[in-house]
């Protein structure tokens, strides 16, 4: 993605705004997300429900005579190219009784595993030590936001890690994510499906003999999910006042508008280094724009000469000058 880098000029104590192109030079369609305003949660893999209402459940069961099963997990990959701590990680769900997620859930377990061959190397059920990291919490333990909207509720989880005494740094390669509850069968939680991704996810049913594979299916071209870094990006004086995520079309562009506020800062020139998140389907990678804000004094700015005004004075000059020669010229009149 092509990226400008802009200068917006304000007056001492005030506000200006300057638009952000965001040009995409590539064929296909890529997602963004802007980060202006100090430390924030930047994704490295992005992918909401969009307008998707089905899901995939998720949950370990504590009544498999009921469910016919022990567990139904889902399970979505990401890959990284560089060695990443993982900040966050939010998942998008409904549980299939429209209770709340705090309610059906006695636990949420988040874990990641590796790649085998085109699947997760484990699960949480049976094969819990295979994952590179695991982390079960109750669902109203710090470090969990759990927002509920609309009707049927959709809700989004938040894992912020080190609210949740958790680090976590992966390193270059190909990952699983899977989050699951433990409950009922009525109360199961599904994880909503995504129009991006990269084309496929993974389901297991582990039956009530324990046992079951894994398996691709592609009715969506992922889960809905979202992996954060923190990253400083900007500075207090700036953000983003609207755009600051969406689709740029293939061979396109998308507008972000940047406010920039001098507050008490005296006037000079401030520059700093805005974060843009931007990728095809889920995948992100980070850009890092400068952005200058330059702050005046209208009271200064009034008294500095003007290359018009230098113009009219010394053509006022030049003009009184004449005048000065003219009158000089004029011959006496005799009485």
């Amino acid at each position: 993605m092509a990226l400008p880098t802009p200068t917006i000029t304000v007056p001492l104590g005030g506000s200006g705004t300057q638009s952000l192109t965001l040009n995409n030079t590539s064929g296909a369609a890529l997602g963004y997300r802007v980060g202006a305003s100090g430390t924030v949660l930047m994704p490295f893999y992005e992918a909401d429900s969009q307008s998707v209402a089905s899901g995939f459940r998720s949950t370990i069961y504590t009544d498999p005579g009921v469910a016919g099963s022990q567990a139904q997990l889902a399970a979505d990959d990401f890959s990284l190219a560089s060695s990443t701590s993982v900040a966050s990680i939010v998942f998008q769900s409904f549980v299939v009784s429209s209770q709340p997620l705090d309610f059906a859930a006695q636990t949420l377990t988040f874990s990641i595993y590796p790649d085998a061959g085109g699947v997760p190397a484990g699960n949480p059920h049976n094969q819990p030590g295979t994952a590179i990291w695991s982390f079960t919490t109750l669902p109203t333990a710090p470090g969990v936001s759990i927002v509920t909207t609309g009707s049927p509720p959709v809700t989004r989880t938040e894992l912020n890690l080190a609210a949740a005494g958790q680090s976590l740094t992966l390193a270059a390669g190909n990952y699983w994510l899977v989050v699951n509850s433990i409950g009922t069968f009525a109360n199961r939680v599904a994880w909503l499906g995504s129009l991006r991704g990269s084309g496929a996810f993974a389901s297991l049913t582990v039956s009530s003999t324990g046992t079951g594979t894994w398996q691709t299916i592609n009715p969506f071209r992922g889960l809905a999910m979202r992996l954060n870094q923190s990253e400083n990006c900007g500075a207090a004086w700036l953000a983003a006042a609207s755009g600051d995520s969406g689709i740029a079309p293939a061979n396109g562009s998308a507008a972000v508008q940047l406010t920039a506020s001098a507050g008490a800062l005296t006037p000079g020139t401030y520059t700093t280094d805005i974060c843009v998140a931007s990728g095809p389907e889920g995948q992100r990678s980070l850009q890092r724009v400068s952005i200058t804000m330059v702050v005046y004094d209208p009271e200064n700015a009034r008294k500095v000469p003007t290359l018009s005004n230098i113009a009219l004075g010394v053509l006022g000059l030049l003009m009184a000058a004449l005048g000065v020669m003219a009158r000089r010229r004029l011959p006496r009149r005799r009485r």
